[in-house]
Formats: C-alpha cells, sequence, structure tokens
C-alpha cells in the first residue's frame, strides 16, 4: 500500500510539474518606418491621414493598406475609444493614426491630412502634429505642427524620398493635394 501512495504521489508531482512551452509568436510584423499623426487626446474631432507611395498608391481611412504602406488605426476621435475592460466601460483618451511603412520602396512619398469632421463645439484651433521615424534604427526623420481651424480642411505637410539604401533625403513641404 505504502509503494503504491507512492507512485501516485510522484505521479500528483510530476503532473503539476508539467509546464507547456511557451509559443513565440508567428507573427512577424516589420516595420521600416512609422508616420504617427496625433491631435489633443481630450478633443473629439475625427482627423484623417493620407498618403501617397512612389507607385501613385494612395492610402487613407478608405483603403487601409497596399502591401508596402499600412493605416494600422484609424482614429475616428471619441467614437473608438471606449472599450469594456472586466465588464465595465473603460474610456481611453488617445487621439492617434499610425501608418506604417514595412519595407523600403525607393522613391517620393506625400503625406497631407485631412479634418474630416469636427465634434466639438468650441471655434478655437487646434494643432495636429505629424512625425516620421525611422524604426532600424531609431530615428525621428521629421516632426510638423500645423493648426487646423475648420471642418473639410486639409493641409499638405511634406514630401520625402526614401533612397533604396532606405535613408531619407529631400524632406521638403508639399504643395500636391493627395486627398
Amino acid at each position: 500500500f505504502n509503494v503504491l501512495v507512492g507512485f501516485v504521489f510522484l505521479f500528483v508531482i510530476a503532473f503539476i510539474l508539467i509546464n507547456p512551452i511557451a509559443k513565440k509568436s508567428n507573427i512577424i510584423v516589420p516595420a521600416e518606418y512609422m508616420i504617427v499623426l496625433t491631435w489633443p487626446d481630450e478633443n473629439d474631432d475625427d482627423i484623417d491621414i493620407w498618403m501617397r507611395d512612389p507607385n501613385g498608391e494612395i492610402i487613407g481611412y478608405q483603403k487601409k493598406d497596399n502591401g508596402v504602406m499600412h493605416l494600422d488605426r484609424d482614429d475616428i476621435g471619441s467614437a473608438n475609444d471606449k472599450m469594456d475592460i472586466d465588464g465595465q466601460s473603460v474610456t481611453i483618451k488617445l487621439n492617434r493614426e499610425v501608418v506604417t511603412l514595412r519595407g523600403i520602396l525607393p522613391g517620393e512619398y506625400n503625406i497631407s491630412i485631412h479634418y474630416y469632421r469636427r465634434n466639438t463645439q468650441d471655434n478655437s484651433s487646434m494643432p495636429v502634429t505629424v512625425e516620421v521615424s525611422k524604426i532600424n534604427p531609431y530615428s525621428v526623420v521629421y516632426k510638423q505642427t500645423q493648426e487646423f481651424t475648420t471642418q473639410g480642411q486639409g493641409i499638405n505637410y511634406y514630401k520625402f524620398t526614401v533612397r533604396p539604401d532606405g535613408n531619407f533625403e529631400n524632406v521638403t513641404t508639399s504643395e500636391e493635394n493627395i486627398i
């Protein structure tokens, strides 16, 4: 009987110590560049980013990817700031749209911003910032803030050229409207 109890005890201990091997993620989402559009977090307005790649492909909220460029987050103001956590509604005020370039496609890129919908009642201007970052190695290539005043307003931020080696050149203000 003691031998049987010993085997059962060892079996229970061995069963408790069995840990499944933690599996690493199979999804690899590389990014070479990240373009981040931000506006004040307490603001409920909807601002949209539009980008054109060297092949003339445009992405925005209507078409969120084209193979190299991806609109990872389309923020529509306060409408998508609520989430349920443990049965309670939590508001996360963060106004940010993110575009990633997941490869090096040499040529000229253009960025335009569109003040899609005004949900706030005040008529004050709103600062909107676009930051372009190179991920590997990390560096902020360009950061620009402009003021928006009216719904429907579109501002062309800038254009830049990506060289075949992945570095940037000719970062200048753009006159081309891609909205």
